[in-house]
């Protein structure tokens, strides 16, 4: 009796090893099946009280899984799947449109651009910092990329450029405003005035407010003196 219990698939008795070893397998006619479907329907017509504890053994076990906690497969896959890049006709999402938790220099900023405040601008050249540029800013980014109007620039060439003024920097000797000298001609400064400009923010050194408002306009704004330094 134990013996036919330890064979029995469906007993909880049942031995793996024991039907491997001891059961002999009569030599009969094999039946070759071209698939699992034809196989099933094979047993269903032939061995039909198999195939219902076949069934309700896979309901058991099905009952007495676990449910996932982790993502759903749907979950998993689009997660693994490129996503589908902006059609050129759809609009552009916009982004930080409504954002007022900005902090430290870019809250700054964005006051002086909301406000129309003027700002001054040092640019770096190849050595040293040799651009100035007072103007009111138009947008920005978060890399420093400006877009400025209304600025007037004042720029220290090299020694090579002294004679090399391109056209939009043209010395007009006879007006003080466009080019002055200073210590005995040893230093030149070129002055043009941008209607409208765009500036990398990797040749930003430093923003601050200009000195040309007002004190009183000067403290409203800036009541710590603070300035936005770029590294």
């Amino acid at each position: 009796m134990e013996s036919s219990r330890s064979m029995d698939l469906f007993s909880s008795n049942f031995n793996a090893e024991k039907i491997l070893n001891d059961l002999q397998v009569p030599s009969t006619r094999l039946n070759n099946f071209e698939s699992i479907d034809e196989f099933e329907q094979y047993l269903w017509h032939t061995n039909a009280a198999l195939v219902t504890q076949l069934q309700r053994l896979e309901v058991q076990e099905s009952a007495e899984k676990k449910p996932s906690t982790g993502p759903s497969r749907e979950t998993r896959l689009s997660q693994m799947c490129a996503r589908r890049g902006r059609n050129v006709t759809e609009p552009v999402k916009q982004l930080n449109l409504n954002k007022t938790d900005q902090q430290g220099p870019m809250r700054r900023l964005k006051e002086c651009m909301e406000q129309g405040h003027t700002v001054c601008i040092s640019l770096r050249g190849r050595n040293s910092v040799n651009s100035f540029i007072q103007a009111k800013i138009v947008a920005f980014d978060k890399h420093w990329n400006l877009l400025i109007r209304d600025g007037d620039e004042s720029f220290k060439p090299p020694v090579r450029m002294k004679l090399r003024a391109t056209k939009s920097m043209q010395i007009t000797r006879s007006t003080e405003n466009e080019c002055e000298d200073r210590e005995i001609k040893t230093k030149t400064l070129w002055r043009r005035y941008l209607p409208c400009s765009l500036i990398r923010g990797d040749n930003v050194v430093l923003i601050f407010v200009s000195p040309r408002l007002s004190f009183e306009r000067f403290l409203q704004i800036m009541p710590t003196n603070e300035w936005f330094t770029v590294i």
